[in-house]
């Protein structure tokens, strides 16, 4: 495991990212419609009907992007913008 693999894992095992998680993403199994395949690095590929509302898209959406800066590291951690940080310092981040 590498040095960003340490930091990125220290963060998801912070018991605020489930938190953040349930808050953000939409329960799959009120919903088996639309399918996601993960592609990594926080980036997701959605597929199939979805009967979401724009809230809950909006939601999924911004959990993506906190995943990206997670994935990415502290310099794009530093450099995310100010709605994004709000969940970062939740996760023990000085952003």
């Amino acid at each position: 495991m590498g040095l960003w693999d340490d930091w990125s894992s220290k963060i998801v095992d912070n018991p605020e990212w489930e938190v953040i998680r349930s808050e953000l993403c939409v329960d799959e199994s009120l919903d088996p419609v639309p399918r996601m395949v993960n592609l990594g690095d926080g980036l997701r590929f959605w597929y199939g009907e979805c009967t979401w509302t724009p809230e809950q898209r909006a939601k999924e959406e911004l959990f993506t992007k906190i995943c990206w800066y997670v994935n990415n590291g502290p310099g794009y951690c530093e450099e995310a913008p100010e709605h994004i940080k709000v969940y970062l310092r939740r996760l023990g981040l000085k952003v």
